[in-house]
């Protein structure tokens, strides 16, 4: 199982497509929201959503050895790897910020 996380333009255009799988969900419970991990970010505009994408980077990035003790053991998945899908998503949100998230 996994979410499917896409960024559309004010035209409905996507700009950024990406699917994370679940076995990362500890991580991304953990710097997100830990009641609803990325489905908090679900119907967003990225200029809301920055200040959590901004906090999830610096929270994995401050405490890189405690995610990374939740690496996955079936290798789907890594620290490295949610961490540059959040930099991309930043960097998205960045440069679109009439852009809207969407969690499936």
């Amino acid at each position: 199982m996994s979410l499917d996380i896409n960024i559309t333009a004010k035209r409905e255009v996507e700009i950024y497509e990406r699917n994370v799988t679940y076995n990362l969900a500890d991580m991304y419970y953990k710097c997100i929201d830990k009641e609803k991990g990325f489905k908090k970010l679900d119907g967003m505009n990225c200029k809301e959503a920055l200040p959590i994408i901004y906090h999830a980077i610096s929270d994995m990035l401050n405490n890189a050895d405690e995610y990374r003790k939740l690496n996955p053991k079936n290798g789907w998945g890594s620290y490295d790897g949610l961490l540059a899908t959040l930099q991309e998503m930043r960097n998205c949100c960045e440069n679109n910020s009439d852009g809207t998230i969407n969690v499936n």
